[in-house]
């Protein structure tokens, strides 16, 4: 299967945040609340305008997804 990345920046797919619907559906609640709490002051910083989203997205998906397998998470975003 090729690797492909879709992008809607004017929003006429979709009008929702994805990635954040995604984690909500594919993690844990107990991995949710730890990484609320651990990863708070990135979350912060960002709606303080102080850190760039990319980085945030990222260490989210870091978190939620650590020690799990690829194909996993890829059979969950075929749900």
């Amino acid at each position: 299967m090729p690797n492909l990345a879709l992008f809607d920046f004017d929003h006429t797919i979709t009008t929702n945040d994805n990635f954040t619907s995604f984690i909500y559906f594919s993690v844990s609640r107990k991995r949710l609340l730890l990484g609320r709490a651990l990863l708070a002051p990135l979350i912060i910083g960002y709606k303080l305008g102080l850190i760039h989203a990319t980085y945030v997205r990222s260490s989210v998906a870091k978190f939620a997804f650590y020690g799990r397998c690829a194909s996993d998470v890829e059979t969950l975003g075929l749900k």
